[in-house]
């Protein structure tokens, strides 16, 4: 496959004006994500922290988890825009994004949670979670109101003047009573649906204190309207009802290519094909197994402290390596029955699948073309994609999540959770949805076009789990960008598409780290990863292996081989009754029912012995 300069100019020209979109409509949004505090300074600041309360906090284990407040987002993007949000966020010096440390022991219900800003270090929150039967000093309410306002006045600097009581909540045990009292900011009042009778979201801040200690506070909490969440909820249902459809069709998508797969079980491509595919799902079940222990803390997230701790890994682990398992060698099934049917329904689009460069080499400048080309594809899908939102908010009010800035954040490297989403993403997806399904469909359909935008309409939908309103907008935008990686496996092949998606999910999962304030170890770690496809492309690039394409042979069984005798016999002394070219002869013989194996080998013997057994 040669790349035209018109075909470079094409892709350049629109991979630029991407690019322009991206910086002018999406670029914005990553200004305001602040990580300067990363999780071990987080981790040292709640400690510090507990140790001025007089906490013992080496005696207990430690969990760091990222935490980003979704349902404050969500409705200040619906309600007042992005822009508007960002303001808001601003004047009120409040926080999507924070670090959530967990102090426990096992089989003890006591523990600590202490919310960290990843911004400024400061401890926005703290919740002490103590036995029922523990015992404090009393208070009257009138002495716990004024030690609580004091607290918040020293810690958070409230003026009695910009806030009112809102609620307080008593609460008596058998040894102590424990005080709640909650605040609200009189500016802050948004309204859901613009007249308040659906509700009206606040600005609030609270502590909880029992006997002399603050049990916990919070410095700022956004009580969202019940009417919101119900509508949220509502909407949400419509996307995993989506979502559930298109899972029962992709389950069908799964069987057919295993019943392909039996059915052409000898075939020659799928043989030449099936280590490589088998290591690919060997290295896929490695990483993301070491994506468990990547996000070690995620699980101490979770953990119940009534039950046995290493149980509770046991059990964990076993879990997710059951699913890891089952999750990874179920690549084999459409890649292997999508190498022959592209074999059969592509016969000269060789690059479009990994037959190609296992008959010739995956190091040459022609690799190295399809991986530059990778690139492009990139910045084209995440222009593509940037100006479907700049419409979608524009015209019928889209309102997205961020989490997929800072994803990964929890993890202890982020870029190795980056590589793991790139890797399984688009090495599955692209194998099962243009690899197998799109050969498989325009086998059926007998047309390239309606293959296309059925599969691309699938894999669109597929992602209606991400949280993006209205829920149908998802699938769109998706399949849009399925149809342009469709035409570019099309014509360029699978590297250029696996390359392409790839690029695209490590970016957004480390744009944060890029464009965001971090430390610069995950700058510079994201980097590597973006780029890590271009150090195969510089092998490829100076090794430059000439590009000979071997000629596939088939290793045959006891029984194959008695076959392909009696086949051979059999044209020889046929041949002049057979006025068919050899392909035509072949599709015959393959009606027929017989091995695929044999008939090419058979057709093959005959064809080097020099006594072909049709006409050419």
């Amino acid at each position: 496959m040669k790349i035209t300069h018109k075909t470079w100019l094409i892709f350049i020209v629109l991979a630029l004006f991407s690019a322009f979109a991206w910086y002018q409509f999406s670029y914005p949004f990553f200004k305001t994500i602040d990580l300067t505090v990363d999780r071990t300074k987080a981790l040292s600041i709640a400690k510090d922290y507990l140790k001025q309360r007089d906490v013992d906090a080496p005696a207990f284990r430690t969990a760091t988890a990222f935490v980003i407040d979704r349902r404050s987002d969500k409705y200040l993007q619906k309600t007042i825009g992005w822009e508007a949000e960002q303001k808001f966020l601003k004047e009120h010096n409040f926080e999507l994004f924070f670090w959530r440390v967990r102090f426990f022991r096992e089989n003890e219900k006591e523990e600590y949670l202490l919310s960290v800003s990843s911004k400024t270090g400061e401890v926005t929150g703290l919740r002490h979670v103590i036995e029922d039967t523990a015992k404090r000093s009393l208070l009257t309410r009138d002495a716990a109101h004024q030690k609580v306002l004091e607290f918040l006045q020293k810690t958070y600097h409230l003026d009695p003047q910009q806030y009112t009581l809102k609620d307080e909540f008593t609460k008596q045990y058998a040894n102590r009573t424990d005080y709640s009292f909650t605040w609200q900011k009189n500016s802050v009042s948004i309204e859901w649906r613009g007249d308040g009778k659906k509700g009206v979201a606040k600005l609030l801040t609270g502590a909880t204190i029992s006997g002399e200690e603050i049990l916990s506070f919070a410095k700022f909490n956004f009580e969202i309207p019940d009417e919101y969440d119900r509508s949220f909820e509502k909407k949400k249902s419509t996307g995993l009802n989506l979502l559930t459809f298109v899972r029962i069709v992709n389950t069908l998508l799964f069987a057919a290519a295993v019943f392909f797969l039996i059915l052409r079980r000898n075939h020659l491509a799928m043989h030449r094909t099936k280590k490589f595919y088998i290591g690919i799902a060997s290295v896929l079940f490695l990483v993301t197994l070491l994506s468990e222990f990547n996000h070690f803390e995620d699980i101490l997230m979770s953990y119940d402290t009534t039950q046995p701790f290493r149980a509770f890994l046991g059990r964990h682990f076993v879990e997710a390596i059951w699913g890891i398992f089952f999750g990874t060698i179920g690549i084999l099934m459409p890649s292997l029955a999508g190498e022959t049917l592209r074999y059969e329904v592509f016969p000269n689009k060789k690059e479009s699948s990994f037959l190609y460069y296992l008959q010739t080499s995956f190091l040459t400048r022609g690799v190295f073309r399809s991986i530059v080309l990778g690139y492009l594809v990139c910045v084209i899908l995440i222009g593509l994609q940037t100006l479907a939102f700049e419409w979608g908010q524009r015209s019928i009010g889209l309102w997205v999540e961020k989490t997929w800035l800072t994803q990964f954040s929890s993890a202890y490297f982020p870029f190795l959770a980056a590589i793991t989403l790139g890797l399984k993403a688009s090495i599955f997806e692209e194998i099962t949805f243009r690899l197998f399904a799109l050969s498989w469909l325009t086998r059926v359909l007998r047309n390239t076009i309606p293959a296309v935008l059925i599969i691309s309409l699938l894999w669109g939908y597929g992602h209606s789990g991400y949280l993006i309103f209205p829920m149908w907008f998802r699938g769109i935008e998706v399949a849009c960008l399925g149809i342009f990686l469709s035409i570019v496996y099309l014509n360029f092949g699978i590297i250029p598409v696996i390359i392409g998606h790839y690029v695209f999910d490590v970016f957004w999962s480390s744009a944060g780290y890029l464009m965001g304030k971090t430390e610069p170890f995950y700058f510079y770690s994201s980097l590597f990863v973006i780029f890590l496809p271009l150090i195969w492309g510089g092998l490829a690039f100076f090794c430059n292996r000439s590009v000979r394409e071997n000629t596939l042979r088939w290793t045959l069984n006891h029984h194959q081989k008695f076959n392909l005798e009696v086949l051979k016999t059999y044209l020889k002394n046929n041949t002049q009754k057979h006025n068919k070219s050899t392909e035509e002869l072949r599709k015959e013989i393959i009606s027929h029912g017989w091995d695929i194996a044999v008939v090419d080998q058979a057709l093959e013997d005959l064809q080097n012995s020099g006594k072909p057994p049709g006409q050419a």
